[in-house]
């Protein structure tokens, strides 16, 4: 009954969407699979990038810093339900080894319904948010902010089943529409003079077409038939999942929630600002990895020896972008940020720096997450979560004294003091260890700061007259310098060779049907 069945005859159902939950067909070609889906993500988000990097140019010019502040004092506590609204089971999903159609129904209504739920309360709660800042405007914002988790409810499952599939490209596409829509209504808005509705109304603009785009592409259809669907141990996997989202999401905002309360929509405007474009450029490169690598390590989870490869060429990959991107961002905090926002956002250079510098070590030390997650250890996951989130709240309570930028700057020390820490609890168990960790970095860290000082040192005498003729000049020295301190090391060229290697697999004959 559990697996889609009645008796030993498989119901009608089943058997439509049984090529969905198999995987055995991925293993044939998982390393081509991983690598293309990897640069089917980073295609997307390449796009989305240059989309939301477009129109974030046009609406800082068109809207002013207050307006941004008040749509991030409603993010910041909308994004803890954000954060729950699939119970973890979207990973459950990709991670399981079996999966039945009657199983994926059960768990579509529960997000269903607790999307439902969620749109519900955050309603209900948009006088107390408003109280809270001592902002009347948040009610009608919140009220429309708050229809987004019942389309995201619909989406999880769908999501999900693609991403088992592998099925990246059609993701892909998904996103860059969805984006695209998106953000042709919030400057159409904004030029309109409607202010931050604009802002607004993009958010809500995305999650519909994502949601349209999820079931066009995946048409799996629920069953209302759910009974023993034996769903149990996913609900388990799923509530471990959640615990870990609802704390890190809840240290990671209260920044903004402190930020608002404290000093008032216009810093919070500035701080926002900063950190979405530091985390949009950073998780240009991230997401697609941790994107792929779940559902690639998760389908590894029983040969350590291939797990631990796949997770060294995964993290030199992540390095070997990250960190050079990071230094860069620090080192042309200034020229970056005035030349996307504007002159008016000057207050936010500071901060963009201060979180370029965070940037650097987070997405590879983050890595540990992903570890703990596709070998099961969902129960460690959450402990992870519980003393990451504490160390952060920590910080940020501290620096709050001092504004944002006194936030931003605890944020970063943290950062760096925790990191051996966590990595060394994270890999406990698992077929990966510090020493691998770190073989598997050097070269990049140390190639990025020495570019980061070449930079510094060449910066000045780059004469151009405005930052937009700077900025591809200081990119192609960047570029160059780096890549040619990286061959200095001894195995560099031979690293590089493999680095190399890992994009040119994506372009090999792929069988008739395969796609």
């Amino acid at each position: 009954m559990g697996n889609g069945m009645v008796g030993n005859v498989m119901s009608p159902d089943a058997r439509t969407y049984e090529h969905l939950f198999g995987t055995e067909h991925i293993a044939e070609q998982l390393g081509a699979k991983s690598i293309r889906g990897g640069l089917n993500t980073l295609v997307a988000e390449g796009a989305s990038f240059v989309l939301r990097l477009g129109a974030t140019t046009v609406l800082a010019r068109l809207l002013i810093p207050e307006h941004f502040g008040l749509i991030a004092m409603v993010t910041a506590i909308t994004a803890i339900a954000e954060r729950s609204k699939d119970l973890g089971l979207s990973t459950a999903t990709v991670q399981r080894k079996e999966l039945s159609h009657e199983q994926v129904s059960a768990l579509f209504w529960i997000n269903t319904g607790l999307g439902t739920l969620l749109m519900l309360i955050v309603a209900a709660s948009s006088p107390a948010i408003a109280w809270f800042y001592g902002d009347h405007r948040l009610v009608a914002i919140t009220l429309a902010l708050s229809s987004s988790f019942f389309f995201g409810g619909l989406t999880v499952q769908h999501e999900a089943l693609l991403r088992r599939q592998m099925r990246f490209g059609q993701l892909a596409c998904i996103q860059i529409i969805s984006t695209l829509l998106s953000l042709a209504v919030s400057v159409w808005l904004a030029w309109q003079g409607f202010g931050y509705w604009a802002l607004v109304w993009k958010e809500v603009a995305r999650s519909v077409c994502f949601a349209a785009g999820t079931w066009y592409l995946c048409r799996w259809r629920p069953s209302m038939s759910v009974r023993n669907s034996g769903i149990a141990p996913m609900l388990r996997f799923g509530g471990d999942i959640t615990t870990f989202n609802i704390m890190h999401h809840l240290s990671r905002s209260l920044d903004q929630i402190l930020v608002g309360r404290l000093w008032g929509a216009g810093p919070l405007g500035f701080y926002r600002q900063a950190n979405q474009l530091v985390s949009v450029t950073i998780n240009q490169l991230q997401f697609p990895v941790d994107y792929v690598a779940e559902p690639l390590l998760s389908t590894l989870q029983k040969e350590p020896d291939r797990y631990r490869e796949s997770y060294r060429k995964i993290i030199s990959a992540l390095s070997f972008a990250m960190m050079p991107l990071a230094m860069y961002l620090i080192v042309y905090s200034e020229e970056l940020v005035m030349l996307l926002l504007g002159n008016k956002w000057l207050g936010s250079v500071a901060i963009f720096r201060m979180l370029a510098i965070a940037a650097f070590i987070q997405p590879v030390a983050s890595t540990g997450g992903f570890v703990m997650v596709t070998c099961g250890k969902s129960g460690r996951y959450v402990r992870w979560g519980i003393m990451s989130a504490i160390s952060v709240i920590a910080a940020v309570c501290v620096g709050a004294y001092w504004g944002p930028l006194g936030v931003a700057t605890a944020y970063a020390i943290r950062n760096y003091i925790t990191c051996i820490p966590f990595l060394r609890f994270s890999f406990r168990d698992t077929p990966v260890s510090i020493p691998l960790f770190f073989e598997a970095i050097s070269i990049p860290v140390f190639s990025s700061l020495l570019m980061g000082a070449v930079l510094m040192g060449v910066s000045p005498q780059i004469e151009a007259s405005h930052n937009l003729l700077k900025i591809p000049l200081s990119l192609l020295l960047a570029s160059s310098s780096y890549l040619g301190i990286w061959l200095l090391f001894p195995g560099g060229k031979q690293k590089l060779a493999e680095l190399s290697s890992y994009l040119l697999v994506t372009f090999k004959t792929v069988p008739h049907g395969k796609k």
